[in-house]
């Protein structure tokens, strides 16, 4: 598989994990009384993260064996998978739920509110930036039995009850805080498993046999009374095979991304264009500057203004002074 179709492959990936579990939230959000998108969120609950995390693990792998400076392009994608995760927060918290502005900015930059649209990034930031600091360990260490120790000491955490940890940042990697975010360390057997995956793909009984297994030992630990373990290993299994389902979707995705960026070259030209055209006219510069002077002005006031409104109060909070008179 060539370098781009591989990075078309992780794109595709991300993008359709997060997809379905984007629809079946919403359809959930909007009509929560039908019972079948209940059902649905539940199902896409359990797969679209190991699903993400197994896409992840493609991608790092393949950027610590191929690329020169794999730690820069790790600590890249980090930074924009944080900016994924602020962005969405900022958005549901703000717009949906009403919440005031500055407080939900500083609420998602010290990790005290995980939106559960975009927790997901959060956590694979952190599992970039860690990558970007471990990699070479990684690749040297984290081979055969000590890999498989390392993934079922990480899957053990889900035994820890949840509401025991109060800090959000310890749930990004053992779960069970209060905060509602994504733990790392359960999804390890997802991530390693996808990193592994072109030696994986090279002999396909080692591969059936790990996903009969992880599907066989999900199943039993819900039978036997542990269902975040069961749910977090079947959903692997699944996530597995939705991953081989992928690959056929792929010319589709293709199609629809080349779309998207003559559309963004044709966005990209109309900007020099008008560009172009105030660098001639002196009467069109104006005219430009203060209609983004003003548009910026606007949005400024809508966000410096909107809690008052919202809260049905002013600037002045009350008289100041006035018994002094």
């Amino acid at each position: 598989m060539t370098s781009s179709k591989s990075t078309s492959r992780i794109r595709e990936g991300l993008l359709l994990w997060y997809l379905a579990f984007f629809v079946a939230k919403g359809l959930n959000f909007v009509l929560p009384s039908v019972s079948i998108f209940h059902y649905l969120l539940v199902l896409c609950n359990m797969v679209y993260v190991p699903g993400m995390m197994y896409v992840a693990g493609i991608d790092i792998g393949r950027i610590l064996r191929e690329d020169e400076k794999p730690e820069k392009i790790l600590r890249k994608r980090a930074l924009i998978f944080f900016g994924f995760y602020f962005c969405i927060g900022l958005v549901t918290e703000v717009l949906l739920k009403h919440r005031a502005l500055f407080a939900t900015v500083k609420d998602l930059m010290a990790l005290l509110r995980m939106p559960s649209f975009g927790n997901i990034f959060l956590t694979l930031s952190l599992l970039y930036l860690l990558s970007s600091w471990l990699g070479d360990i990684m690749e040297r260490k984290l081979t055969g039995w000590v890999c498989a120790v390392v993934a079922a000491l990480g899957l053990s955490t889900v035994l820890i009850p949840d509401g025991l940890v109060g800090y959000s940042q310890i749930g990004l990697l053992i779960g069970a805080d209060i905060a509602g975010a994504i733990p790392l360390a359960p999804y390890l057997p997802a991530f390693l498993w996808g990193r592994d995956e072109q030696t994986n793909q090279r002999n396909p009984l080692v591969y059936a046999a790990f996903f009969v297994g992880y599907l066989g030992l999900g199943c039993l630990c819900v039978l036997t009374g542990h269902k975040n373990a069961g749910f977090i290993l079947a959903g692997t299994a699944a996530a597995f095979a939705g991953q081989r389902i992928l690959d056929f979707v792929l010319p589709v995705y293709e199609a629809v991304e080349e779309k998207m960026v003559r559309a963004a070259e044709r966005i990209v030209q109309l900007a020099r264009n008008i560009q172009a055209k105030t660098k001639q006219d002196r009467k069109w510069e104006l005219l430009v500057y203060y209609a983004g002077y003003t548009i910026l002005f606007i949005g400024v006031t809508i966000a410096i203004f909107s809690p008052y409104i919202e809260g049905d109060r002013t600037l002045i909070w009350s008289v100041d002074g006035l018994g002094q008179y």
